[in-house]
């Protein structure tokens, strides 16, 4: 059908037939294309970025290899992880050092192994030990050993490290040969990397069908290669390509005869069939692998030459070649046989063990079979042991038992008898070393889930001085524990209170995490700093009555004559000072004994200070008095004494003493409301000088050299919110030099007032300036650079910089500490510490020459007997020699009445708090019993009304056998069944004695049916009427197999109260119990009356309604869904989806009034908007940004348009503008990390606009969002706001299974363009070509291009940032400066054009190392 219209041409109406299809075509083109103009015109594109950063590494380790690949005096175990390496250097007793990292390998490790000659243990010296009169050693000479790994993007390495580099990050020289790749993923070689005992083959293994062989050069030769150019050089000689028929269990290289050293031989177990068949080859090495022939292929074992029956212990798992001959050992699980007479052609298999201690295994519940061997390592002997051509072994199995096998005669059985346990359960991760034969065998492990450990056995050396019998010295005895908090299932950012009554919260939030399995599990809080290590802690108030300690110095070595003792014990003498009163005490480091002693010091006025004098006596300087002491006099006082008189009152104290000066102290003396200084000789206590009086009170004071020693100044914090400087002159005293305001607070107007006051000096070269550091009293730490006269000559003083750093809300305690003869180095150095609250940090001097901020680190106690040791709040701290390249102090401080002895570690790393599960058990049939760890921990939820943790878990229980003998235990059932856990945060009173830790465990345990598995947890503050009747509760949702086989679920709601018993424990009620048709998946609160739960396919709103008056349980809405839903969040009235196939998607709970007026209302769930694409989420996560960080305006982002209906219209109640979402994250199984725009309005998709894309080695399972960022890592702008140009926010974290968590920050455009163009500069990429994108807009199709690992940026600033970035800026790349002027000025909103670039590239730099700054 057609019709006749009028349709405008060239300005004429001109009458044309068309037909009815062409003019509705027309009208849809017309309506769609104003569609499309409104929403271009309405919206804006959204303008961020994603920056990740690795916050803390993953703890999970798969290899751990003796190795010395940097040089032959330096003894390392190699730790080895999916993505990284680390290096530990072995000391004396057992002792690890960290030494480095490298973590930018561009691919997973699957294999590595060692290559090289091996170091023979030296019989009686220690070979660490480097004679005086030994020839200095080559820094460009070729390693002993060579470390070799296999990476999945199929590549072969060789590494060294780079001995000429010193420096916290490791460099390396490489070697990379190209791995060959099959279509075929198993087939690709990697999987397997043995090495030939005599290092002349590499063998490389794919899972199956495919082996790679490399023919090795000499080492002369191959040293001199490196030598000639450590950039180019190469391992490998000849090479050829190995078929195998079917997946390859093991393989090793095995010894050949003696006297056939030119043979190379190689054994090959495959699995056909489901059984272990062996293949043998063979060649030689004049002819390399080409010349490869078969000895045996796909054979079948045999139990002996005399009996044909086929072997069938299952599958093969380990091959344990012998040192000394062509056998082997074949580990089929935790059975061991023994290879013989395979270069016959005609191999058979022989029992090995004649001699057993076989035991049940540790952990019955785990499994209903034996217990497997996991890993082994030939046990380190002298190089005259191994000519008795003996065998010894360490074999250790996954329950963490070791068997140590010796074959004593060649040809012979064996024996095998357990000589130790790991406290953990043992994968691959595992070795031993040895130093030398006046120490113990080492064995390591880094725990398969659970924290490693570190033992000894058979120490052969006295402790304390007395001899120890065989039988005691083989017994094994723990050096320590190996950090181990994966698995991560869940995670909590928390803040509990820290004293239970007090209401006194932790200094900050902190990460909390589910870590480690049956038997193992705990609730891990992760922290990262410097350990200290708690040897001892004492309860002084025993012995004196006293409390409030606040201040403690540890003064000199003296003997002491103790009865119990054989020899006078050498030790410090301490001083703790109390208000009015002080005590003295004998600490022995040695053989950590403490006691009380009696000096003729003034015990009866608190002390200010106390030093040992050049003369060896101890000063001491009191309230009242100063007075020299002796602590081998007769009773008597020395002369000289100065006290003061009924209305002087000393209250501040300084010494000095340099080498070829006079020692002098400064005291400050109050007389009525006056404050004089008095600068006074130590040998004498005479006056030098004048008195010099002060303006107001003091508060603070110290002493410092200048930087050549020639001057000497005091610096004084006064009350009136200045600083004072003072030279001291040895005829005319006290000097004053130089004043200098604080200014005031800002949040009160008052002054800064002074708590203490240090000075560092930078020590990168022979520099005179110093950072002022003043502690105040409200919680800052006030830092002004001083830079004084540069030849030391003049008393010119030039105040520079200021800075201001937030310690925390409490008075700044500052101490300093010289350390003569640093690590044994001929220098000396200053360790500086810093207490506010319940942190204790460390502090280092800038380099001025990059920034004035010092580095700050945060120091953590830990108590190895008890693994929930709580951080202290220190008053004082003092420090003691010995110092050595492994601690940086040892510790002394007072917390209270508790004197706490610790070491305090150089390194910095991951410090996890473990809180074990270990708890009391409440059931209905019996009373409360303790009862064993409730399993695995899996789900984590903080409530901070009770201040506890509400822990889900599962738990493995054994029922035994009847029909079996006890010791078979493992053959019993298992039940599987779910623990809730309530676990108290509250600090209990300190426990001094390991052995009361278990009586004081306060948890609650809860016990649900057999076979239910707990799913999800969530706190409810429900109402169950309209006239406000409610209660607190915790929903528990889980699913459990029925009778038919199907999976359903329940919904359990408990309602926890506060016992009341003043320890912080928790009741609990059950309220009800719901049968679900489905298993609860997720869980989330929609209001006080409702819940959303998720079944298998479907989405439903549950909540309480009133029926006849009375409070219902009913389903109130559902909806089904096309893949599992497995996580909730709620912004009412939008309710988001993880789930398993379809990424994210959203709904919008609806209310629709009925018509009939008494009637309820009914609601639906509507579709409201999804990713729209495809994938297998892990997680979703709803973020809240400031108002205009999308690049949008406010009203836009309310979702008030001109067009299209806001999101919340004939909704609920709206979630407040201020928690509304403008972001949502998703993670899925692949480890992309996505960002999409929360849309605030409805559009004609569902679809929300992709932001970012970030792909990350690993997939993301938690994110969440809190202030854990410490104070003073918070970065305050010139105008007193916080936050760092660029950065929308900066605290998101997100984990992920194997104990990786991630930092995330949001970038606006300007930054996140700058950053990607650095990105693209060091990888590489075009010189002078543009970026792919507006250098405005980052727009375009590339949402990969929104998102930066900045691990890699990391590693830019490691390397000398500067210097990397002037390669970039370098001469004839003009257009790279003129893209970084327009881009860093886009940052700073500046125009940059003619201004240095030098400075640009300063500022940059420290603009970099803000956004990289860590959280913790």
């Amino acid at each position: 059908m057609s019709i006749t219209s009028n349709v405008l041409v060239n300005g004429e109406y001109i009458p044309q037939r068309m037909s009815i299809q062409h003019i509705l075509n027309q009208n849809r083109k017309e309506e769609t294309e104003d569609l499309l103009k409104v929403h271009r015109k309405s919206k804006s594109r959204p303008q961020i970025g994603l920056l990740s950063r690795t916050l803390i590494r993953s703890p999970m380790v798969k290899w751990i290899i003796p190795a010395r690949i940097r040089k032959e005096k330096c003894n390392d175990l190699i730790f080895i992880s999916e993505n990284s390496l680390h290096i530990k250097e072995i000391h004396s007793g057992g002792v690890l050092s960290d030494v480095g990292t490298k973590a930018d390998f561009p691919a997973q490790i699957r294999s590595a192994a060692v290559l090289g000659e091996q170091v023979d243990v030296q019989e009686k010296l220690d070979p660490r030990v480097k004679e005086e009169d030994s020839e200095p050693e080559d820094p460009n000479a070729f390693p002993p050993q060579i470390l070799v790994i296999a990476l999945a993007s199929a590549e072969l390495r060789f590494l060294v490290v780079d001995n000429t580099y010193d420096g916290d990050t490791l460099h390396f020289h490489e070697s990379t040969i190209p791995l060959p790749v099959d279509q075929s993923a198993p087939k690709t070689p990697g999987k397997y990397l043995v090495v030939d005992p005599l290092s002349r083959a590499i063998a490389v293994a794919a899972s199956r069908d495919t082996i790679v062989l490399y023919g090795l050069k000499d080492w002369k030769t191959l040293s001199q290669e490196y030598t000639a150019d450590q950039s180019d050089w190469n391992p490998i000689e000849h090479e050829r390509l190995l078929k195998v028929d079917g997946p390859i269990l093991a393989m090793d290289f095995i010894n050949p005869d003696s006297k056939e050293n030119d043979r190379v031989v190689l054994v090959v177990i495959v699995a056909v069939h489901n059984k272990s068949k062996l293949g043998c080859y063979e060649w030689t090495i004049a002819n390399g692998p080409e010349d490869l022939k078969p000895v045996v292929e796909n054979y079948r074992f045999f139990q002996s030459k005399s009996d044909p029956k086929p072997h069938s212990d299952g599958l093969c798992n380990l091959i344990i070649p012998m040192q000394h001959s062509p056998s082997f050992l074949l580990v089929h699980g935790p059975n061991i046989k023994l290879c013989n007479d395979i270069l016959t052609g005609q191999p058979y298999l022989c029992e090995f063990i004649v001699k057993s201690t076989d035991e049940s295994p540790r952990y019955p519940a785990a499994s209903k079979r034996l217990p497997v061997y996991t890993s082994w390592r030939r046990v380190p002997r002298s190089k005259t042991w191994k000519t008795s051509k003996e065998e010894a072994l360490h074999l250790v199995r996954e329950d963490g038992i070791i068997h140590y096998i010796q074959r004593s005669v060649e040809g012979g059985p064996g024996d095998k008898s357990v000589v130790g346990q790991f406290g953990c359960s043992v994968g691959s991760a595992f070795t031993n070393f040895f130093t030398n034969l006046a120490e113990a065998d080492y064995l390591v492990s880094t725990g398969c889930l659970g924290p490693g450990e570190v033992l000894s056995i058979g120490d052969p050396r006295q402790h304390d001085g007395k001899e120890i019998k065989r039988a005691d010295a083989m017994q094994p005895q723990s050096q320590g524990t190996l950090p181990n908090w994966s698995p991560i299932m869940d995670l909590e950012i928390a803040q509990p209170r820290v004293r239970e009554g007090a209401g006194v919260a932790g200094s900050r939030p902190s990460i909390y995490t589910t870590s480690g399995r049956q038997p193992h599990g705990a609730i891990t809080e992760l922290r990262i700093g410097r350990e200290a290590k708690v040897i001892m802690e004492v309860d002084v108030a025993e012995a004196d009555g006293m409390n409030g300690a606040y201040g403690i110095w540890a003064v000199g070595e003296w003997t002491l004559d103790d009865p119990a003792e054989e020899e006078p014990i050498l030790g410090n003498i301490l001083f703790v000072s109390y208000p009015g009163s002080t005590s003295t005490w004998h600490y022995s480091a040695a053989i950590h004994k403490m006691q009380h002693i009696e000096l003729d010091a003034d015990l009866n006025h608190a002390t200010l200070l106390a030093v040992e004098t050049r003369d060896e006596l101890i000063l001491q300087v009191t309230e009242k008095s100063l007075l020299l002491v002796s602590p081998v006099s007769d009773g008597e006082k020395l002369i000289p004494k100065v006290g003061m008189t009924d209305g002087q009152t000393i209250v501040a104290a300084a010494y000095h003493d340099q080498s070829g000066e006079d020692a002098f102290i400064i005291i400050a003396v109050r007389d009525s409301n006056a404050v004089t200084l008095q600068l006074r000789k130590v040998d004498t206590l005479d006056l030098i000088g004048d008195e010099l009086p002060l303006d107001s009170d003091l508060t603070c004071l110290h002493v410092f050299a200048s930087h050549e020693g020639q001057k000497v100044f005091a610096i004084a914090g006064l009350r009136d919110g200045t600083l004072h400087l003072f030279n001291t002159d040895p005829s005319k005293g006290l000097v004053r030099v130089s004043t200098h305001s604080m200014g005031t607070i800002a949040s009160t107007q008052s002054h800064a007032i002074g708590e203490s006051i240090i000075v560092l000096r930078d020590t990168s070269g022979f520099s005179a300036e110093y950072l002022v550091m003043c502690g105040l009293r409200d919680g800052n730490v006030y830092t002004i650079k001083l830079k004084t006269s540069a030849d030391d000559r003049t008393d010119k003083i030039e105040w520079g910089s200021t800075e201001i750093i937030n310690m925390g809300t409490s008075p700044v305690n500052l101490k300093c500490f010289p350390v003569p003869n640093y690590h044994n180095t001929g220098s000396s150095k200053q360790i500086a510490f810093a207490m506010c609250g319940t942190d204790t940090v460390q502090i280092e001097c800038p380099t001025f020459a990059n920034t004035i901020a010092p580095t700050i680190t945060s120091i953590h106690f830990t108590d190895p007997t008890q693994p929930s040791y709580s951080q202290p709040t220190l008053s004082s701290l003092s420090t003691t020699p010995p110092w050595n390249a492994n601690y940086t102090a040892n510790l002394i401080s007072i917390d209270g009445s508790i004197l706490r002895f610790s070491t305090l570690e150089s390194n910095t790393g991951v410090i996890p708090r473990s809180i074990p599960l270990k708890s009391q058990y409440t059931s209905d049939e019996s009373a409360v019993i303790f009862a064993e760890s409730p399993g695995t921990p899996q789900r984590l939820l903080y409530s901070s009304r009770l201040n506890a943790m509400v822990v889900a878990s599962t738990k493995c229980e054994l029922v035994p056998p009847a029909l079996h003998p006890p010791k078979m235990l493992w053959l019993g059932k298992r039940i599987n069944r779910a623990i809730l856990q309530f676990i108290p945060m509250a600090t209990p009173s300190p426990v001094l004695d390991s052995s009361d830790a278990e009586s004081q465990e306060i948890s609650t345990t809860i016990p649900l049916n057999p076979s239910e598995r707990i799913r999800t947890i969530i706190e409810w503050d429900c109402k169950i009427n309209d006239s406000g009747g409610g209660f607190n509760c915790i929903l528990v949702g889980t699913s459990v197999t029925g009778a038919d086989g199907r999976k359903k679920g329940k919904l359990w709601c408990f309602e926890p109260k506060l016992s009341g018993r003043g320890d912080g424990s928790v009741d609990v009620t059950l309220r009800f119990v719901k049968g679900i048709d489905s298993p609860v998946r997720a869980l989330a609160v929609y209001d006080d009356r409702r819940v959303v739960l998720s079944g298998n396919l479907g989405l439903n709103v549950y909540g309480f309604v009133t029926e006849a008056g009375r409070p219902k349980w009913r389903q109130i809405t559902s909806t089904p869904l096309l893949s599992q839903a497995t996580f909730i969040t709620v912004h009412k009235p939008i309710i988001h989806l993880t789930t398993s196939s379809d990424s994210m998607q959203a709904f919008e709970l609806k209310t629709h009034t009925s018509p009939t007026p008494d009637a309820p209302p009914t609601y639906t769930l509507d579709h409201t908007f999804n990713h729209g694409t495809a994938r297998a989420a892990t997680m979703h996560f709803p973020v809240v940004l400031p108002p205009g960080s999308l690049n949008i305006s406010a009203t836009q982002e309310r979702g008030i348009m001109e067009n299209g209906d806001s999101i919340q219209e004939n909704g609920d109640e709206e979630t407040p503008d201020a928690e509304r979402p403008s972001l949502i994250l998703v993670a899925d199984k692949h480890g992309d990390v996505v960002g999409l725009a929360h849309p605030s309005r409805r559009t004609h998709q569902l679809a929300c606009e992709t932001l970012f894309e970030l792909p990350l080695p690993q997939c993301v399972t938690r994110f969440s969002r809190g202030a854990i960022r410490a104070p003073w890592r918070v970065h305050i702008d010139d105008a007193g706001g916080s936050g760092v140009k660029g950065v929308i926010a900066d605290d998101i974290i997100g984990s992920c299974t194997d104990g990786t968590v991630y930092s995330f920050s949001i970038l606006n455009a300007p930054a996140i363009s700058l950053l990607k163009f650095l990105e693209e500069r060091m990888e590489g990429g075009g010189r002078g070509k543009d970026l792919g994108f507006d250098l405005d807009y980052a727009g375009g199709e590339g949402k990969k291009k929104f998102g930066i690992n900045g691990d890699g940026l990391v590693r830019f600033a490691e390397k000398g940032g500067m210097g990397v970035l002037k390669g970039i800026l370098g001469i004839g790349r003009e257009r790279d400066i003129q893209i970084f002027r327009k881009l860093w000025g886009n940052v700073l909103g500046k125009d940059l054009r003619g201004l240095d670039l030098e400075v640009l590239m300063g500022e940059f730099l420290e603009w970099l190392r803000q956004v990289l700054q860590l959280m913790l």
